[in-house]
């Protein structure tokens, strides 16, 4: 069976955005549920920025700020009847795949940095999901918990053809 790349079914969530049914159902996984939004668009170029994060230094105790460049796999905004928009950025991981050092934390950084920024379509409020195989998430639950929301590549292949072709070795 065909192994797709991260690339690929990221291009396939975004893909699926379009249909009303699947948009309606993922944000139903979001704090975002019930509501009336409508699908504006996505980006799956891996959107990048330089972001600032607080944390704890483990060696001293002391507040220290990391600034590094990162990147969103795949970014969706929605706008309510009202005009107010909002967005959903998914880190999309596979089977094999790891976590950077503090990648949860710099995703809510960065969708916090993002809002209300003409560039990303001035979303006033934002979740930050994260999908991947179950037994990724299983085996890095301690990060994985980390974002707002996770949602498993078994449950989007109930949506998404190219979740279905997945081979075990994803």
């Amino acid at each position: 069976m065909q192994k797709l790349t991260e690339k690929q079914l990221d291009k396939a969530i975004a893909a699926a955005f379009c249909n009303p049914d699947f948009a309606t159902w993922f944000l139903s996984h979001t704090k975002f549920a019930p509501n009336n939004s409508a699908y504006k668009w996505s980006r799956t170029n891996h959107p990048w920025s330089m972001v600032s994060l607080t944390v704890i230094d483990p060696e001293t105790g002391e507040l220290s700020t990391i600034s590094k460049g990162s990147e969103t796999d795949i970014f969706v905004l929605f706008e309510h009847a009202d005009g107010q928009r909002i967005a959903i950025h998914i880190e999309n991981k596979l089977r094999a795949g790891a976590f950077t050092p503090q990648q949860p934390e710099f995703y809510h950084a960065r969708a916090k940095q993002w809002q209300n920024e003409s560039k990303y379509g001035l979303y006033t409020d934002y979740e930050v999901v994260l999908i991947a195989p179950q037994e990724f998430y299983d085996r890095n639950k301690p990060e994985c918990v980390k974002f707002d929301r996770f949602i498993s590549h078994e449950a989007l292949a109930a949506h998404i053809p190219e979740f279905k072709a997945l081979s075990h070795g994803s």
